[in-house]
C-alpha cells in the first residue's frame, strides 16, 4: 500500500468529513497507520484520515455536507480526508486503495473528489484517458560519470524559475474556456529538469530513490497553480517531495476563462 501523505501536526484531528447512512455487512473504521480498528453500525460521523475497509459481501452508503452520496463497494479500502483540514469548506478526498465505488447522488461540484488508480477526478466524471506518467530514470543523470565536485555543484542549484507559458499555437488560438489534457502535460514535462535536479538530490541524500509520486494541484484561470499537494507516495522522502511541490508550483499556462481546473499527475522514479 502506498504511503499516503497525512502532515504531522493534522495527525490525531477530529474533523468530521462526512456521515455514513446505511451499513451492510462488515465494514471497518481505524485510522489510518493503527492497526486498532471498529465495527460501523447503523449510522454515524466519519472523520478526517479515517480508513474505512469494506469486506466482501457488505457495502457502506456515505452523505457529505455538499449533498453528494458516494456507496463503497465490497472488498474496499479508502480513506477520507479534507483538502485543507484548517477550513472545514475545503473539499473532501476520497482515496480508494482498492475496490470501487458508486455514485448515488451528485451534490455541489467541486466539493468530493476522488482518487483512485492514479486519477483525481470528480465522483461523476470517471476519466477515461490513459494516465500520463513522467518517467525519470536516475541512470540517465550521469552522476556516476561525473566528478563529485561537478555533482555537487549542479546539485546546488536552486529549481530554475524561469518558467514560460507555452506558445498558445500548442492548444486553440485565442481566448479558450479550458486548457487540454496535452497542453497540461506539455507545461509540466517542461519541467522536467527541474524534477530530475529535485531526484539527484534525494539519491545524494538517500542512495537511490524508485517509486511513485501522485501530485494533485488546481490550475486557476489566470493560469497558476494552487493547492499542490502530495496525494501518494511510495518513496518516503520529505525533501524529495516538498521540492517537486516548489517545481509545480512554478509552472505556467496560458490564460482561460472557464472554472478552475483540478488535476493529478505521477511522477515515476526508476
Amino acid at each position: 500500500m502506498s504511503k499516503q501523505f497525512f502532515p504531522t501536526k493534522m495527525q490525531g484531528t477530529n474533523l468530521q468529513v462526512a456521515k455514513y447512512i446505511n451499513v451492510r455487512g462488515q465494514v471497518w473504521r481505524s485510522y489510518f497507520g493503527r492497526t486498532r480498528k471498529t465495527r460501523l453500525r447503523r449510522a454515524g460521523s466519519l472523520h478526517h484520515q479515517d480508513l474505512i475497509t469494506v469486506e466482501r459481501s457488505a457495502y457502506l452508503d456515505i452523505g457529505f455536507p455538499s449533498g453528494t452520496r458516494l456507496r463503497l463497494m465490497e472488498k474496499t479500502q479508502a480513506i477520507i480526508e479534507y483538502w485543507n483540514p484548517a477550513d472545514t469548506n475545503s473539499p473532501v478526498y476520497v482515496n480508494i486503495l482498492m475496490g470501487n465505488f458508486e455514485l448515488i447522488k451528485q451534490g455541489q461540484r467541486g466539493k468530493v473528489f476522488i482518487i483512485k488508480d492514479r486519477h483525481l477526478f470528480s465522483p461523476a466524471h470517471r476519466p477515461k484517458d490513459k494516465v500520463f506518467v513522467l518517467r525519470l530514470d536516475s541512470s540517465k543523470l550521469g552522476l556516476a560519470k561525473t566528478d563529485k565536485q561537478l555533482v555537487k555543484k549542479a546539485l546546488n542549484r536552486p529549481v530554475d524559475t524561469s518558467n514560460k507559458v507555452l506558445p498558445p499555437s500548442t492548444i486553440q488560438s485565442g481566448k479558450t474556456t479550458t486548457l487540454t489534457n496535452k497542453y497540461i502535460e506539455d507545461v509540466i514535462t517542461s519541467q522536467k529538469k527541474n524534477f530530475q535536479r529535485c531526484q539527484a538530490n534525494a539519491i545524494r541524500k538517500m542512495g537511490k530513490v524508485k517509486g511513485t509520486v501522485l501530485v494533485g494541484f488546481t490550475i486557476q484561470p489566470q493560469g497558476k497553480i494552487k493547492d499542490v499537494k502530495i496525494l501518494q507516495t511510495s518513496i518516503n522522502n520529505q525533501q524529495l517531495t516538498d521540492c517537486l511541490i516548489s517545481v509545480f508550483k512554478i509552472c505556467r499556462f496560458q490564460k482561460f476563462t472557464g472554472a478552475p481546473i483540478v488535476r493529478s499527475y505521477p511522477l515515476s522514479f526508476e
